[in-house]
C-alpha cells in the first residue's frame, strides 16, 4: 500500500482531504454494493490491545439519524465505528478501547469520511467506499466478508449466513461474530436477523438496528433499489 507523506509530517495528516484522490490513504476498487478493503492484523485480538501500542489513531464524533456516531482511523483506514447517545460517553469509550494507541480527536482530518458515512446512513448515497483496517479471527473475517455481500435493503438470518459459510449449526457463532464487529454500517451486521423475523441482537442497541433497517427500506437517492427483502 502506498502512502504519500511529507518529511516530519504525521502519516494521518490530511487523511480526509486527500480523498477520493490518491493521498495518504488509497481507495481500493469497488466490488458489489459496498467497496471496502478489509485489513486483518497478523496479531488478532481486542481492537485496542497491545498490538495497537503507539499506533496513531484519529477520531471524530458526528450526529446522524441513529444518534451520535464515532469514527476512528489509522493510516490504513477506518478501524472503528460505533453509535452512542452522548459525545462524552463515546469519547470515553474510544479511549478505553484504544488505551495503547496514540489517540487524538481531529474533525478536519476525518471530515470527508464522516460525511460519506452519514450520507450513506441517511440514504443520500447508495455506495459506501471506505478502506478498513480491522482485526479479527479467521472465522470472524469470514463472517464479516459475508455480511459485506448482503445488499442494502436486504437481510439474512444468522442461520442462513452460517449455512453459506458451510457451518450448518453455526448460527450462534455468526451472532457472536456480528457482536464483535468493530465497524458499524461499513460491515453491516445490522442486516442479520433471526430466522423468525425478529431483530435478534445489536451491539449498539435494537432501536438503532430498527432505524438503520427502516432507512434502508427506502431507495437511496439516485438508486432504484427496492425495499428490504429477507432470506
Amino acid at each position: 500500500m502506498s502512502e504519500v507523506c511529507q518529511p516530519g509530517r504525521s502519516r494521518l495528516a490530511g487523511i480526509g482531504h486527500d480523498l477520493p484522490s490518491h493521498g495518504n490513504v488509497r481507495f481500493w476498487p469497488v466490488t458489489g454494493r459496498i467497496g471496502v478493503r478489509l485489513w486483518r492484523s497478523s496479531r488478532p485480538g481486542r481492537i485496542g490491545g497491545p498490538f495497537m501500542q503507539d499506533r496513531e489513531i484519529v477520531f471524530d464524533i458526528v450526529a446522524c439519524q441513529p444518534g451520535q456516531l464515532l469514527l476512528a482511523a489509522t493510516e490504513r483506514g477506518v478501524c472503528h465505528v460505533r453509535f452512542g447517545d452522548k459525545e462524552s460517553e463515546l469519547e470515553r469509550e474510544v479511549h478505553h478501547e484504544f488505551a495503547f494507541a496514540a489517540l487524538r480527536r481531529d474533525p478536519v482530518a476525518l471530515k470527508v469520511w464522516c460525511e460519506m458515512l452519514v450520507s450513506y446512513i441517511d440514504g443520500h448515497s447508495p455506495l459506501l467506499e471506505l478502506p478498513l483496517d480491522v482485526s479479527g479471527s479467521r472465522f470472524q473475517k469470514r463472517v464479516w466478508d459475508a455480511l459485506r455481500r448482503i445488499p442494502r435493503g436486504e437481510t439474512r438470518s444468522y442461520g442462513r449466513v452460517a449455512r453459506e459459510l458451510g457451518v450448518a449449526a453455526g448460527a450462534r457463532a455468526v451472532a457472536q461474530a456480528c457482536a464483535a464487529n468493530p465497524v458499524a454500517v461499513a460491515i453491516p451486521c445490522h442486516r442479520v436477523i433471526r430466522s423468525d423475523g425478529g431483530l435478534g441482537g445489536y451491539r449498539w442497541g435494537l432501536e438503532r438496528k430498527r432505524v438503520l433497517l427502516a432507512g434502508e427500506a427506502e431507495p437511496s437517492t439516485g438508486s432504484n433499489a427496492a425495499g428490504p427483502r429477507s432470506g
